[in-house]
Parts: structure tokens; C-alpha cells; sequence
């Protein structure tokens, strides 16, 4: 096992990032007092992690006053000890990303050991450390609150607009939080950066199930996510437990459900064409060591299926059939030559490969061109976009020994779609793939 814990250093020390236990990681406080309010020092406390039992000790200071440090998101106990007093014991309370959990405790005396257990945390109290505005989603609330879909993909990040002074952006599909632009987030993933620096909204996509905990903070937040005037979003993914667990999940979407759009009923469509998207997927998680080694895993697969549809068209403006065959008769303007026309209609040639696939023309109109003119329209030539998304994360988290941990988290996904760029509007004949690889780490 020594072995195993000197590879895992030399593998994090060559792979190493700034560290960001602070953004995602809470904290638990508090003063211990006798029962005549009287500060008690050298107070023995433990935390312990309910569901890794994994345990941290520390002592009250000379002023009764403890403090636990980069706490992971989860469920602990809290023991507090002393000879002289009573044992005293929280069975269960959480902590949240980012969070202080403040705990006062009062010990009676005893002459004998006595072990008091609360079943609650009447002892916890408003943190006075911060005055973030600020809301946390559990894993539960994650799973059973509905999500939007947003290009076939269950979006955590809309979430936030349960938030408050959180909005939808308009035009956007992200939200604006703090009356700031929808670019103005910050978007972080287990503390590590997790911003597209195109347009500065989420870069890797995240589904529910890789994730405990969701947070945004909207105003008076800590200087540590102070590169941003909007929201600052925060995602912490899930780790093993010393229980083996695991989940399947189908998600089905098909166009059986989904009525005619005025698009397709534009371009001659009786009924929906086809349209089939399923996600698919599990996760796995448990001990390697017990009460020291964890891992999780999960892998879904995102499949869209559809036939050529006019809703995925673009429009293009062209002449109609009679309106090309025309353009040769159309006399030569001011200072242009044949070989110029001529190349202008050889530009044009794939236009007549195009008309048997319209089926309806908007905008009809007469365009004049050199005082000729030439019957053009609006057309949308159905198209077909399926794609495949893939989705993974591995994760591994390892106890060096009381208040060291060890972790190394790694989310990989990878989008292939054709008939997405190029010239979509004149079809699949000219249009291009491609090919979206992101991870981070």
C-alpha cells in the first residue's frame, strides 16, 4: 500500500493544477461551553464522514473554540470529548460547497462517562463568517427537479434560475444573475476552471447523475471567485463510500410526441419526420480500501436519430428553376465581361441538383438584374443532424491520514455531429461534420 500512495504522488505532482479546495469545500466551527457558559479548552472533537467513516480530530484552543478546514460536501457526526464531562455526540447534519457550518456545544459535568447522542444539530447557528446570497442543490433535489433540455442534454447549469436574483437571458440559453450580462458567470467544476473562453459560459457539459452538489453565489461572494461580476457556479461531482452502489437510466425522446412545425408543414410534410433521441448510461462507486480508498465511475451515451427535416434547415434565397434558366439571356451591364458571367453561372451549377428537393418557395418575388428580371424564393432544404455524445467520469479519492486527503477527478466528453457547418442551407450534399473533444481535469 506504501507503493500505491508514493505512485499516486509522483502521478499528481507531474499532473499538478492550482489547488481549489477553498471553492468547493466547507468548513465546521464553533465554541464548546460548560453549564455555567464557561469557555472549555483542550475539548477533544471529531468529524467523521458518515457515509466513508473516514474521521478528522482537533482540540479546542484556550478560548473553547474549534475549527474544521476543507470539509468535502456530504453527511457527518460530530463526537465532542473530555474527562469530566458528558460524551456528547451529533449523529447527522450536512455539509454543503462552500459552506460553515457553525456547531455550539454545551457539556454538562459527570463523575462517570456518559455518551449523549442528538439525533439533530440543535447546536448549529447562522455562520456570521460571510454574507453571501447563495443556494446549494443536494444530489436528491438535483434528480427530482426538472431540468431543461437544451440540444438533447439535461443542463445542470439551469438550475441556477431557482436562484435568487437569478433570470433568464434573453436570446441566450444561459441566465444572468446580478442584472449582468449572461457572459459574466463563472462556471467551476470540482473548484477547477470550467469556462468556455469563446463566449465565457459552461465549456464541458455536466448531467445529474455525475453530480452531489450544485451551488451558485450571486452577490457579496469570498475573493477567491472574484473574476467574474456575475453568478458564480460551482458543480462538486460524486465520490465512492464505503458502500458499493450503482444506477442505470434510460431517457427516450421520439417524434411520436412531438406535433408538425410550421417549418415542415411549409415544406410539404404530412407528419413529424423521424426524430429518436435515447441517453443511456450508469455509474458505479464503492471502496477499493475500506475506510481509506474510493472510486466512481459513470458512462452514458447520447444517440439522436432523425430523418431530413425543414426544421433544421436554413434559409437560402435562390433563383427558381425558371428564374436559372433565365440567367443566360440576362443582357451584360456596365463594364462586365463574358468570362465574368460565365463564371458567375459556374458558381451556380449545383443549383439545379437542388430543385427536386423543393417542394414550396416563400417570398416569391421578381429581382431585377440589369434592368432583367428574375423570379427568386426562399427556400429550406430538409436536412438530417444526427450525432453521438459521449460522456465519462472517473474518480478516485484516497485518506493519507488525519486531515490529508488525496483525490484526482477526470470528466471526458465527446460530441460527433455531421451536416452541422459549411453550407447546410443547400443540404447534406454540402454540408460538413464535425468532431468536439473536451475534458478536464
Amino acid at each position: 500500500m506504501g507503493l500505491f500512495i508514493r505512485i499516486c504522488c509522483v502521478f499528481l505532482l507531474a499532473t499538478s493544477v492550482p489547488l481549489n479546495a477553498q471553492l468547493t469545500r466547507g468548513f465546521v466551527s464553533g465554541s464548546v461551553t460548560d453549564s455555567t457558559n464557561a469557555l472549555i479548552p483542550e475539548v477533544q472533537v471529531i468529524l467523521t464522514n458518515n457515509e466513508t467513516n473516514i474521521a478528522r480530530e482537533t482540540v479546542t484552543n484556550d478560548v473553547g473554540f474549534y475549527r474544521f478546514v476543507a470539509i468535502d460536501p456530504g453527511e457527518y457526526s460530530l463526537d465532542f470529548r473530555k474527562p469530566g464531562f458528558e460524551t456528547h455526540r451529533i449523529d447527522d447534519f450536512a455539509v454543503k460547497t462552500a459552506q460553515e457550518v457553525v456547531i455550539n456545544q454545551t457539556l454538562a459535568p459527570a463523575p462517570v462517562a456518559v455518551e449523549v447522542s442528538v439525533l439533530e444539530t440543535p447546536g448549529s447557528e447562522l455562520a456570521k463568517t460571510t454574507a453571501t446570497v447563495e443556494r446549494t442543490f443536494t444530489d436528491r433535489e438535483i434528480s427530482e427537479l426538472p431540468l431543461q433540455v437544451y440540444k438533447d442534454v439535461r443542463d445542470i447549469t439551469r438550475l441556477a434560475l431557482f436562484t435568487p436574483l437569478v433570470a433568464r437571458s434573453p436570446s441566450f440559453t444561459e441566465f444572468s444573475a446580478n442584472g449582468q450580462r449572461s457572459r459574466n458567470n463563472n462556471f467551476m467544476l470540482d473548484g477547477v476552471d470550467n469556462n468556455d473562453l469563446t463566449v465565457t459560459n459552461s465549456s464541458l457539459r455536466i448531467i445529474p447523475e455525475a453530480v452531489q452538489q450544485v451551488q451558485l453565489q450571486t452577490v457579496a461572494y469570498s475573493a477567491e471567485f472574484g473574476r467574474s461580476t456575475g453568478g458564480q457556479f460551482s458543480a462538486v461531482t460524486k465520490a465512492g463510500t464505503n458502500r458499493y452502489h450503482g444506477e442505470m437510466w434510460e431517457y427516450h425522446r421520439g417524434n411520436w410526441m412531438e406535433p408538425l412545425s410550421l417549418a415542415n408543414k411549409r415544406a410539404g410534410f404530412k407528419e413529424t419526420p423521424r426524430y429518436t433521441v435515447n441517453q443511456f448510461g450508469g455509474d458505479a462507486g464503492g471502496p477499493v480500501w475500506k475506510d481509506h480508498t474510493f472510486f466512481f465511475g459513470l458512462l452514458e451515451v447520447n444517440r439522436r436519430r432523425e430523418a431530413a427535416s425543414a426544421s433544421n434547415a436554413s434559409p437560402a434565397t435562390i433563383p427558381t428553376a425558371a428564374g436559372y434558366a433565365a440567367l443566360p439571356a440576362i443582357p451584360l451591364g456596365t463594364g462586365e465581361t463574358s468570362a465574368a458571367r460565365e463564371a458567375a453561372l459556374n458558381a451556380l451549377k449545383f443549383l439545379p441538383d437542388l430543385y427536386p428537393g423543393v417542394t414550396n418557395y416563400q417570398n416569391l418575388q421578381n429581382t431585377p438584374i440589369n434592368k432583367f428580371l428574375v423570379q427568386t424564393g426562399t427556400v429550406r432544404i430538409p436536412i438530417a443532424r444526427p450525432s453521438n455524445f459521449w460522456y465519462s467520469v472517473g474518480r478516485i479519492d484516497h485518506r493519507l491520514g488525519n486531515g490529508d486527503n488525496i483525490s484526482y477527478r477526470y470528466h471526458l466528453d465527446q460530441s460527433d455531429q455531421p451536416n452541422v457547418t459549411s453550407n447546410t442551407q443547400f443540404g447534406s450534399r454540402f454540408a460538413a461534420a464535425q468532431s468536439i473533444l473536451r475534458q478536464n481535469h
